[in-house]
């Protein structure tokens, strides 16, 4: 299973739902967005989701361009805080396809870039972006599982193989799509979910969404719940690093 066809449960409204148990990007990672910008102050934010990056950039963007291609999504973000900001402006589309309106002064993407057909996104945005404008991958890096069991369970019920940002990056790299100028970690964010928070949180993505689940979606959910019962736990308590990477895209 590629990456493009497992980033189609995003569409699905109980998954969009249940991003709201996502880790949140430290705080600092729009302190380096804001630094990255130059003029125009438009922004584009590519695979927003919910926008939980295109939101807060309204904070220091005359516009914010959020382009995803689930209109499940989109509505869930219209209903969190600043999603009805008049300076979003949510886009249905693919990062392929969708119309843009620059020139912008930053791009950047979440957890999306690994949907991401990268030739063709690398072109578009060396068009779309200004003079000295930067593309910003931000990506959210759990630090150690505190519960070894669930690597267990993640490894009998996944389809695939996650590839890091790092991974990404160079592969990007490597083919000449991108010019890695520089990066930061974010200092880590420690969140804490109950077990029924936590499988909400892994119907969330890709590979443990029920809708990719199909009829392993109640045992998988058995199995989790069994483990956190073996090891007499009620809540799962992690850190998530953000790191972000910037740099030049090029057209191939």
């Amino acid at each position: 299973m590629n990456d493009r066809t497992r980033g189609a449960v995003f569409a699905d409204p109980d998954v969009a739902q249940a991003y709201r148990r996502r880790a949140p990007y430290g705080t600092e990672t729009f302190t380096v967005l804001e630094g990255l910008i130059v003029e125009p102050r438009v922004v584009l934010d590519l695979g927003s989701g919910n926008g939980a990056i295109a939101r807060e950039m309204t904070r220091f963007a005359d516009r914010v361009d959020a382009v995803d291609p689930s209109a499940a999504m989109i509505e869930q973000g219209r209903k969190l805080p600043r999603g009805s900001d008049p300076r979003l402006r949510w886009v249905l589309g693919t990062a392929e396809d969708a119309g843009l309106d620059g020139p912008y002064g930053l791009a950047t993407a979440g957890l999306s870039v690994h949907w991401f057909d990268a030739a063709r996104v690398m072109s578009r945005l060396a068009a779309a972006l200004a003079p000295r404008a930067r593309f910003a991958i931000v990506e959210i890096d759990g630090v150690e599982q505190p519960m070894p069991g669930m690597l267990e369970i993640f490894r009998r019920y996944s389809e695939s193989h996650h590839r890091e940002l790092t991974e990404i990056v160079q592969e990007l790299v490597a083919a000449g799509q991108f010019v890695r100028e520089g990066e930061q970690r974010i200092a880590p964010v420690t969140v804490r979910r109950t077990l029924d928070e936590y499988l909400e949180y892994l119907h969330s993505t890709s590979d443990y969404a029920p809708v990719r689940l199909g009829a392993r979606a109640a045992a998988f959910d058995a199995d989790v719940r069994a483990l956190f019962a073996r090891e007499g736990m009620t809540a799962i308590e992690r850190q998530y690093v953000t790191v972000v990477t910037w740099g030049r895209p090029v057209a191939t």
